[in-house]
Protein backbone atom coordinates (compact mmCIF):
# COMPACT_ATOMS: atom_id res chain seq x y z
CA UNK A 1 0.00 0.00 0.00
CA UNK A 2 2.79 2.30 1.30
CA UNK A 3 4.22 1.50 -2.59
CA UNK A 4 0.86 2.80 -3.97
CA UNK A 5 0.23 5.78 -2.30
CA UNK A 6 4.17 7.12 -3.39
CA UNK A 7 3.57 6.51 -6.80
CA UNK A 8 0.60 8.28 -6.49
CA UNK A 9 1.98 11.09 -4.54
CA UNK A 10 4.68 11.35 -7.16
CA UNK A 11 2.44 11.04 -10.51
CA UNK A 12 0.41 14.20 -9.15
CA UNK A 13 3.28 16.17 -8.73
CA UNK A 14 3.84 15.37 -12.72
CA UNK A 15 0.15 15.96 -13.47
CA UNK A 16 1.04 18.95 -11.43
CA UNK A 17 4.09 20.24 -13.64
CA UNK A 18 2.51 19.18 -16.71
CA UNK A 19 -0.48 21.38 -15.91
CA UNK A 20 1.82 24.21 -15.28
CA UNK A 21 3.28 23.79 -18.61
CA UNK A 22 0.34 23.48 -20.55
CA UNK A 23 -0.85 26.54 -19.04
CA UNK A 24 2.61 28.42 -20.11
CA UNK A 25 2.07 27.00 -23.52
CA UNK A 26 -1.64 28.42 -23.35
CA UNK A 27 -0.70 31.87 -22.47
CA UNK A 28 1.75 31.82 -24.75
CA UNK A 29 -0.32 30.96 -27.99
CA UNK A 30 -2.79 33.71 -26.51
CA UNK A 31 0.12 36.31 -26.47
CA UNK A 32 1.09 35.55 -30.44
CA UNK A 33 -2.97 35.20 -31.58
CA UNK A 34 -3.88 38.15 -29.07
Amino acid sequence: MSVMIKESSISEKAMIEEAEKALADISKVRDAVG
